[in-house]
């Protein structure tokens, strides 16, 4: 790749990274998302380390289910595309 092609992606990712760092929308939604991940007191973790407790449990389910029976298809759609999604 040329010089100029990397100077050009360069300075399009510090020009989106100075854009994302004084948006404050950006930075509203890092601290709520920070929040829920790290505070224990916040109100929407726990149904967020249920809903993902749920995600892996179902998951590894399926995997086992999978080894002797043949599974639906919305049953591989959900384990391939909504889980995949997620993790």
């Amino acid at each position: 790749m040329g010089s100029a092609f990397k100077d050009k992606i360069n300075t399009l990712l510090l020009s989106v990274a100075k854009k994302l760092y004084e948006s404050e929308r950006y930075n509203k939604t890092k601290r709520f998302v920070e929040d829920i991940l790290n505070n224990p007191a916040n109100r929407y973790k726990k149904y967020l380390d249920g809903t993902i407790i749920f995600l892996i449990i179902s998951s590894v389910l399926i995997l086992i289910y999978e080894v002797k029976h043949p599974i639906p298809h919305w049953m591989e759609y959900y384990d391939i595309y909504i889980v995949s999604l997620i993790f």
